[in-house]
């Protein structure tokens, strides 16, 4: 009983039987008679036989075989017998011809939808999260929201949002990398006259520490030293 094979489960009353097949025949036939005995057979046609001829069932092996064939013998006694209380015909695919009871479906949509009520963990939003953001940084997704923005204007952003862009950026290092990324993109850049007033405007009456404008007077010095030295 301890080997490898098909089983049968035959019912004396009726004669109907259910098929199955296993690489311990032993430990799964009792298997099947506690889960009979307790009612919590997952197949619903053997537990209805089963609570309503009681322990009128033998259970006995069928043929001993090779644990990699016995899917194999399964079938054909499958064929041959033909067994009423098995569900599904195919031995490779039980869950073929198996229905989900109208609660079974509820509790799967549910869990499909997230009205299950669970309350995730902050590790599991955090992780949630950074797969979110990886996803919207892929190339579809930018070239998706790129197409959409197409044509549309952008809103103006208010003068409480540019001030806490400005304090958020504060303090922040800029790599030498940076730096020289920003460098090149400014240079050759030609400022039409209003921009210019713009900036004049933002800068009259601004009243700039010592240690600023040594700052200003190196950096400019430092780009009429460029400027020469390229035009050599």
């Amino acid at each position: 009983m301890n080997m490898s094979g098909v089983y049968e489960i035959r019912n004396k009353i009726n004669g109907k039987c259910y098929i199955g097949s296993s690489i311990n025949m032993s430990k799964r036939l009792k298997e099947h008679k506690n889960a009979l005995r307790l009612g919590i057979h997952s197949n619903p046609h053997l537990q209805n036989a089963y609570n309503k001829y009681g322990e009128s069932f033998i259970y006995f092996p069928l043929l001993i075989c090779d644990p990699e064939n016995t899917l194999l013998y399964e079938q054909i006694c499958f064929d041959m017998m033909s067994p009423k209380y098995n569900i599904a015909k195919d031995a490779k695919a039980p869950m073929r011809g198996r229905k989900h009871s109208e609660k079974t479906k509820i509790k799967m949509r549910n869990s499909h939808l997230g009205t299950t009520g669970r309350i995730y963990t902050d590790e599991e939003k955090r992780h949630m999260s950074k797969v979110v953001k990886i996803a919207m940084a892929s190339n579809d997704v930018r070239q998706r929201i790129s197409n959409a923005m197409k044509g549309k204007k952008r809103k103006p952003l208010s003068e409480e949002h540019k001030q806490k862009l400005r304090e958020n950026h504060k303090g922040y290092p800029l790599s030498e990398e940076h730096k020289n990324k920003l460098s090149e993109i400014g240079k050759g850049r030609k400022f039409s006259e209003e921009h210019k007033r713009k900036i004049s405007n933002s800068l009259s009456g601004k009243v700039f520490s010592e240690e600023h404008k040594q700052k200003l007077r190196e950096a400019w010095v430092i780009r009429r030293a460029k400027l020469n030295i390229n035009q050599i």
